[in-house]
């Protein structure tokens, strides 16, 4: 009966702390990757906020409707598109950069001014060219906020979702011209489904640790526990055995004394 309450203990106690554990562990993973998803998103604005600012910065809005007209032909519009490409390298988790002209319509939508494409030509075909000047029929979350982002001198962070590409983290920021008035908006998108791959690749990694460091932890404790639930209680037993043995033997010896004396006699 003893003995098989005590494998009985020993296999409950180390179950429920591996249990308790790998709730625990879950729990902390979860936590983390919502923490690190805020975490990214609070990083992808700050850094958005910064390029549309370089991105602004090089544009002349006095000269919109001139780069929309000579585009690829323009020694200037050239220059922004390099180094806009410049700015898009330097910064490797931008999705799209763009310069959009959004304007009140029915759908709404916006022109094409600059589009950035996987990389910087001198020679682009004629879809590329003919793409400059035209017409782009807003998707949401722009459809439903170009109010805001012609009237609003704030700028926009929303989440939009592409056919093509998923869900994004779309930043857009005003470009005004002397008066202060709307020209167009300087735009930068983040895939979040590379977002999400990149948290996911960290929790891994992190679940990976914590649970090599808490299967150590689970043993040390399991036998800790054990040794406090089942060795301490039976010290007492044991060593109240190894009296009774002594003074077993103490006895013995004294018999044998008795009968050593006694054939001497």
């Amino acid at each position: 009966m003893g003995k098989k309450k005590y494998r009985s203990i020993s296999k409950t106690i180390p179950i429920m702390i591996s249990v308790s554990f790998l709730l625990l562990l879950i729990v902390l993973v979860f936590i983390t990757y919502f923490r690190e998803e805020n975490r990214m998103i609070e990083e992808y604005r700050r850094m958005a906020d910064g390029v549309t600012n370089l991105m602004i910065e090089a544009y002349d809005p006095e000269k919109t409707d001139l780069y929309i007209k000579e585009n690829y032909s323009s020694k200037e519009y050239l220059d922004i598109m390099k180094y806009y490409y410049s700015l898009k390298d330097n910064y490797p988790d931008i999705h799209y950069m763009y310069v959009y002209s959004f304007y009140e319509a029915d759908p709404p939508a916006a022109t094409i001014i600059i589009d950035l494409e996987d990389e910087f030509t001198d020679h682009p075909n004629q879809v590329s060219i003919d793409w400059v000047g035209s017409t782009y029929i807003a998707l949401e979350p722009f459809a439903s906020l170009v109010s805001d982002l012609i009237h609003s001198k704030e700028p926009i962070f929303e989440t939009a979702f592409s056919e093509d590409d998923g869900y994004l983290l779309s930043f857009a920021k005003p470009i005004l011209d002397s008066q202060g008035n709307y020209v167009a908006s300087a735009c930068v998108d983040f895939s979040m489904d590379e977002m999400h791959r990149q948290n996911i690749q960290f929790i891994v990694i992190l679940g990976l640790l914590l649970l090599l460091a808490g299967g150590g932890i689970v043993v040390v404790l399991s036998v800790y526990v054990l040794n406090r639930m089942i060795s301490l209680p039976v010290r007492p037993l044991i060593i109240s055995s190894r009296i009774r043995l002594s003074a077993a033997s103490g006895r013995t010896r004294r018999l044998r004394s008795t009968r050593r004396l006694l054939w001497d006699l």
